[in-house]
């Protein structure tokens, strides 16, 4: 499985408007893409700062993904409410574990 990480400030008093909007449209047009798994948003108040952790089949599927017009309207939904540019990477899972 591979991940993509995305880091991005966020506009000062825009936290929960990004959590909901995270929440209500990005994750259930994530659950319509192939190779989706999972998906997770930390936010941190104090900085202004969200991480958005998102779980794929592999990595010719998150590829795929990111290339379609859903993704990137996927990407827009939440481009309002940032401080800047997204900066992202992509990870080869090597270690899951769970309770």
């Amino acid at each position: 499985m591979h991940v993509r990480v995305a880091s991005a400030q966020v506009q000062q008093g825009k936290m929960q408007e990004l959590i909901d909007i995270y929440n209500n449209s990005i994750v259930p047009s994530f659950k319509t893409l192939k190779g989706f798994k999972s998906a997770y948003l930390m936010t941190n108040v104090g900085s202004h700062t969200a991480l958005s952790v998102t779980v794929w089949e592999s990595e010719a599927v998150l590829t795929e993904a990111e290339a379609s017009s859903a993704y990137q309207e996927i990407v827009a939904a939440a481009g309002d409410i940032l401080g800047g540019p997204i900066d992202s990477d992509t990870y080869e899972l090597s270690v899951e574990a769970s309770v």
